[in-house]
């Protein structure tokens, strides 16, 4: 992880940037939730409880940002059968990649 404000490098959790002094732990912390909520996501789809897996997808996404986390927002809302949702969730993901 980068830190926010001077952009160092931060490899381990810690309460504060070595560098700049910026305090980090609440960051961390919000990463940490994000990371969990995705696990959570994918325990759900593995038990087909779709629903679910996107609510904790979507949690993991409005966090944190990340690819995997939008593949998972698409296999959840493809097994609801949310097709406009899907469609709209892989044209968002394709406009960021062009």
């Amino acid at each position: 992880m980068r830190c926010p404000t001077c952009k160092r490098e931060v490899g381990d959790p810690t309460e504060e940037c070595p560098r700049c002094g910026t305090e980090l732990k609440i960051l961390f912390e919000l990463l940490k939730n994000a990371e969990y909520e995705f696990k959570r996501g994918c325990h759900f789809l593995r038990s087909c409880e779709y629903q679910k897996a996107h609510d904790s997808f979507l949690k993991s996404n409005r966090i944190k940002h990340t690819k995997r986390a939008e593949y998972g927002l698409t296999v959840s809302s493809t097994g609801l059968g949310n097709i406009s949702a899907t469609l709209s969730i892989l044209r968002r993901e394709l406009s960021r990649n062009a």
